[in-house]
């Protein structure tokens, strides 16, 4: 007779969600003008890893669910400016 148990994969998309979800909920948005808790949607920045309300930047659940779907990933508008200068695209001598 065959075991009706299911397990569940660890590192599935659902699961990796929910541990996301779990991480950022006490965090503070890292926008210095909202300063509240994360617990609604958020996105955290791939270069400075710094957590951000998605209404704080602009960014809306369809839009973050659409961008996850793509495998996209998001950078902060520091990150973004910083690593768009000019002065960093010129090689080292």
């Amino acid at each position: 007779m065959a075991d009706s148990t299911v397990e569940t994969n660890p590192n599935s998309q659902e699961n990796r969600k929910k541990d996301e979800m779990e991480n950022f909920e006490d965090e503070i948005c890292a926008l210095t003008s909202c300063e509240t808790n994360l617990g609604r949607t958020a996105l955290s920045c791939v270069t400075c890893h710094q957590w951000f309300h998605g209404s704080c930047v602009d960014v809306t659940r369809e839009i973050a669910d659409s961008m996850e779907q793509e495998g996209l990933k998001w950078s902060c508008n520091v990150c973004t400016a910083i690593f768009a200068s000019p002065v960093l695209k010129k090689p080292f001598n």
